[in-house]
């Protein structure tokens, strides 16, 4: 059995029809995307999220959102779009919007969900950050204020379809404990040049299933500070009328409004000039209250071929999803349906390049990325405080500079063919960089006893040789390539601790050394012993780790050090023992392995 309940009690509870209540929860949003445009559809909706009515029969929830993570996003969400709608208004007008009218725009441009007008479920719909943005930049909006039988008007600039209009106004506070959350009370209403009158959306709060799932109807609002009136064009054109019936002193309100033709259809994404990634999953959105199934196609510039995209089962849906093609260039998009065709604007594919850092020594550096079929060259960008600077231009896929030229350490990289592509993501070029050319080099004994010495490269750009070193003699040599990696081999390595280093030379004759890598060498030998004669310290090369024990003693077979061989490269202290000759010993399980004779020298 479905239970049903609506907000009593000032708000602090809720109560069933059979008249139980219990302390108010917090709820979360729909699961369902809200912004999916149902127009008619019953959307589904989460048996946790919220509803109205508010204790006094007031329209609650006003407007909703989706949210993934509850209510929290959902807000976090609203929010954002408020600030960018304040920000845009402060740019047109010079000053700050108030609550009311940022609610009225919101309100006014959300998408209806499910029968036509407001309900307990859904409000007056979700919202719909881009038409509200339109609202705010085609000045579809204008304030008021209002006193006692007072009334204002305003005629609507002429449109085609039905007409809707949004009245917000910021009321007073009603008294404590005070049945009705309403103070000032104003009326809203549409008239036609008939005289016809047209009043706003109400809907009943008795608490019974069939009063609180009853579809809005026209009539008058006594109850809501916000209200929303719906008409059809006509000719002569339509009014907008407030007028305050209740009102103590003088009550400021904001009005929204915005035509809504028959049988539209209007491409949201991608939008006019917007670049999408090529070789990436897009998604197509539109807006319509056209029904049935759609066919999606698409074309390269504004005269190629139509090819297929999509088949949409229904078109109301509102979206669908497109692996975009590896293409660099101007497209466009055509929705087929009900026998008519809508192309939507040009837009952009290009490819976003991930540019790299390929060296950073201390008077340049150099990022580098592959290459993006059909871009003819490229633009590298340094950002400059909130804002980039073109830093150059290259038909290369690397592009070297000094880095104090580039204050943030942050460049970006476009592709550009007829058109520019999308920059880059931000490229720190100093963060995980390889240093002046080298990223890495390693020097390791194979089972064969050879030495194989690897170096990886951050870039080979600019490079002219590479010369490969053990202890200040040269092994060999390579001509780099494009390649970032190269190797060498060392067959024949003497015995003991050997050093490995590379020499890099570039074009302009600079040379540029690695780190020296050392590699314990013992040959044939299963254990090697040095240096000899030694000081504070001696130390034993061993090729495995078995449990040795090591003891060195004097020549009068005295023990004088015992200790456990922990390391290939034990290191084994003689500070105490006086200068003269002694003996070591390597013993597995009680037998020698190996044994040889030293010098302390001091």
């Amino acid at each position: 059995m479905r239970e049903y309940w609506y907000g009593c009690a000032g708000g602090r509870y809720l109560c069933r029809l059979d008249g139980f209540r219990q302390p108010e929860r917090k709820f979360q949003t729909s699961e369902k995307h809200i912004g999916d445009r149902s127009h008619g559809r019953e959307p589904y909706r989460s048996p946790r999220s919220s509803r109205g009515p508010a204790f006094d029969g007031r329209i609650k929830p006003e407007l909703v959102a989706y949210g993934e993570g509850g209510t929290s996003d959902a807000a976090a969400l609203v929010s954002g779009i408020g600030l960018l709608l304040q920000e845009q208004f402060r740019l047109q007008s010079g000053a700050a919007p108030s609550a009311a009218l940022m609610a009225a725009v919101l309100i006014n441009s959300a998408t209806d969900l499910g029968a036509p007008g407001p309900d307990f479920i859904t409000g007056f719909g979700a919202v719909d950050a881009r038409a509200a943005a339109r609202t705010v930049v085609d000045r579809r909006y204008a304030t008021g204020r209002v006193g006692q039988g007072n009334a204002f008007q305003m005629p609507v600039p002429a449109g085609t379809g039905t007409l809707r209009v949004t009245m917000r106004y910021t009321d007073l506070e009603a008294p404590a404990n005070s049945a009705r959350a309403l103070t000032n009370d104003l009326d809203l209403w549409l008239t036609d040049a008939a005289g016809n009158r047209f009043g706003p959306w109400t809907l009943s709060a008795f608490p019974h299933k069939d009063s609180l799932t009853r579809t809005a109807i026209p009539g008058r609002d006594s109850l809501n500070n916000t209200e929303q009136v719906q008409a059809r064009s006509a000719a002569g054109g339509l009014t907008i009328h407030v007028q305050g019936r209740k009102v103590s002193g003088l009550q400021t309100f904001a009005l929204a409004w915005q035509w809504i033709p028959d049988n539209y259809f209007e491409w949201d994404a991608p939008a006019f000039a917007e670049t999408l990634d090529a070789r990436a999953r897009a998604t197509l959105r539109w807006s319509t209250n056209i029904g049935g199934p759609g066919k999606i196609f698409y074309r390269q510039g504004d005269s190629g071929n139509w090819q297929p995209l999509a088949n949409v089962l229904n078109v109301e849906e509102g979206q669908v999803g497109w692996e975009t093609p590896p293409a660099f260039g101007p497209m466009q998009l055509r929705m087929d349906v009900a026998g008519k065709s809508f192309t939507g604007p040009q837009f952009l594919v290009a490819p976003r390049l991930r540019p790299a850092t390929g060296f950073i020594c201390e008077d340049s550096a150099l990022v580098w990325w592959a290459a993006a079929p059909g871009a003819s060259r490229y633009r590298v960008y340094a950002l400059e405080n909130d804002a980039y600077r073109l830093l150059g231009e290259t038909v290369d896929t690397t592009f070297a500079f000094r880095p104090s030229t580039v204050v943030s350490g942050i460049v970006a990289v476009s592709a550009v063919a007829q058109q520019e592509g999308a920059r880059s993501a931000a490229h720190r070029f100093s963060a995980n960089a390889p240093g002046c050319y080298v990223r890495n080099f390693t020097a390791d004994l194979d089972a064969a006893g050879a030495v194989q010495l690897q170096l990886e490269l951050g870039t080979p750009v600019g490079l002219r040789n590479i010369r490969w070193f053990r202890q200040g003699m040269v092994l060999g040599s390579a001509t780099p390539g494009n390649g970032f990696v190269y190797a060498a081999t060392d067959e024949r390595p003497p015995q003991g601790i050997v050093y490995y280093y590379a020499e890099l030379e570039l074009a302009n004759g600079r040379r540029i050394l690695t780190d020296a890598v050392p590699v314990a060498v013992t040959g044939a030998e299963e254990y090697i012993l040095f240096p000899n004669p030694a000081g504070e310290w001696i130390r034993l090369l061993a090729k495995g780790l078995r449990g040795q024990q090591i003891v060195v003693t004097d020549m009068q077979g005295r023990v004088r050090k015992s200790l456990r061989m922990e390391s290939l490269q034990q290191e084994i202290p003689l500070g105490g023992l006086p200068a003269g000759n002694y003996w070591i010993g390597v013993y597995e399980d009680g037998k020698r392995q190996f044994g040889a004779r030293f010098v302390k020298v001091r």
